[in-house]
């Protein structure tokens, strides 16, 4: 740490955290022994950071965030504390908890980088939080879920345990997820039904009309009676090679059985 970092007088940072340079830590923050916090890196008051917990560069931090609290487990074993492993440029409002790994798995919770997660946000253990997404206030992530770039998630949705979202989806306010979610797809509902894809999503990350148009008829594809699998190769069969395709068949991969599938007929 340089001359440059800034510490407020009242925050308790223990000697063997490593602060990169440009760190400003505010008032009544706790960082163990072993946090890494890179350069340029912003904790506002009163945020906790475990000794497992790795923070990149030109992060923001709201006050009141704990960052690798133990996981939420009962088969989770503390004598094998678990990681958090955060990239860079990601803004964290206050009061979010992100916890980090189990000992009975990878160990690790991540998160990407240019996230904006917003006030009372929670990440369970073992989540995969990709890069560009933004979850509004109070979106809570359960254990294991996985969740590709540039996702939007309305204020209150949940995700249950072993959820798969993909990449350029759109949920919407207090949706309850309990399966996979393709990539692209718009799903709303207190049990999640999908409405369409993301068309506006997909323009506003550069993806051309034929592109979107074959996003539209993997979407079909997904919806029409079968297996999850039998699903999934009649998108490979049927719509163009391409990377909107096959971002579309890996989110389908995920541990649920299940797949969002349209709202029921006169719903």
């Amino acid at each position: 740490m340089d001359e440059q970092s800034s510490i407020h007088p009242t925050a308790l940072v223990a000697a063997a955290a490593q602060l990169d340079s440009g760190v400003t830590i505010g008032a009544g923050c706790v960082i163990e022994a072993g946090a890494q916090i890179g350069a340029g890196t912003t904790l506002g008051a009163y945020v906790i950071v475990r000794g497992g917990v790795s923070i990149g560069r030109r992060n923001q931090i709201g006050s009141f965030t704990t960052m690798g609290d133990p996981p939420q487990d009962t088969k989770h074993d503390p004598a094998q504390p678990g990681r958090l492993v955060i990239g860079d440029n990601n803004r964290i409002r206050e009061h979010c908890s992100l916890h980090s790994g189990c000992s009975y798995t990878s160990g690790i919770t991540k998160v990407g980088d240019d996230n904006f997660v917003m006030c009372y946000c929670h990440l369970a253990h073992d989540g995969q939080l990709g890069s560009g997404n933004i979850l509004a206030n109070g979106v809570s992530l359960g254990g294991h879920v996985l969740v590709g770039n540039n996702t939007v998630f309305g204020a209150h949705v949940k995700v249950a345990q072993f959820g798969r979202i993909g990449s350029g989806c759109m949920i919407g306010e207090s949706t309850s997820v309990h399966a996979c979610v393709p990539s692209y797809w718009m799903v709303a509902g207190a049990r999640a039904r999908a409405y369409g894809i993301n068309r506006v999503g997909m323009r506003r990350l550069g993806m051309s009309v034929k592109q979107i148009d074959n996003v539209r008829r993997a979407f079909r594809l997904a919806n029409r009676p079968g297996s999850l699998e039998q699903r999934r190769e009649a998108i490979a069969a049927y719509c163009a090679p391409g990377q909107e395709i096959d971002e579309i068949l890996d989110s389908m991969t995920g541990l649920p059985k299940g797949i969002v599938g349209p709202p029921r007929s006169g719903k």
